[in-house]
């Protein structure tokens, strides 16, 4: 069972991406997890225009490898943003519609999950950020680094649906 302290930190996590988070209160879960859901479409949204800037200056300098990499990436990104925009919502299951669905010890392992996937989500928007500057910067590696990206963004996703799995098995 996660300790109250872990809980508080990980729901402040949260707390960091979106301002009006009430860690899953009986009457917020709905607002709650569309937040989550619409934090991580959006994001992952703005981080296609990264995505298809690294794969556009890839194909200038004929890096076929690093172009495919972006192309996985981008699949990855949509693959995952209908995954979020599908994802089981506040009208359907029980941990939406019961006071009893959800122990304590479940919500804390749900803001746990959203805090692991904000950040993840967050860190790869970063990385997207240094990878542009390092193209630009003529580094080598870059491709390691892309490989990197891809694979941090396909555990997010994972985590996701591991989050919505969660979910669904309230009160079973």
């Amino acid at each position: 069972m996660p300790e109250p302290i872990s809980t508080a930190l990980f729901a402040a996590r949260v707390g960091f991406f979106l301002t009006r988070y009430s860690s899953y209160a009986f009457n917020k879960r709905k607002q709650d997890d569309k937040s989550v859901r619409k934090w991580i479409s959006t994001n992952l949204e703005s981080h296609r225009s990264s995505i298809m800037e690294v794969m556009e200056r890839a194909h200038r300098k004929d890096n076929k490898d690093l172009a495919h990499s972006m192309k996985r990436l981008l699949d990855e990104i949509d693959m995952f943003k209908n995954d979020s925009y599908l994802a089981e919502t506040g009208v359907k299951g029980q941990f939406f519609s019961s006071k009893s669905a959800a122990s304590s010890k479940s919500l804390d392992q749900l803001i746990e999950y959203d805090a692991l996937i904000m950040e993840d989500i967050d860190k790869g928007g970063k990385a997207l950020e240094h990878l542009l500057k390092a193209m630009s910067a003529g580094e080598d590696g870059i491709q390691s680094t892309a490989d990197d990206i891809v694979t941090h963004f396909i555990s997010s996703r994972s985590k996701f649906r591991d989050r919505i799995k969660y979910i669904k098995g309230f009160g079973d």
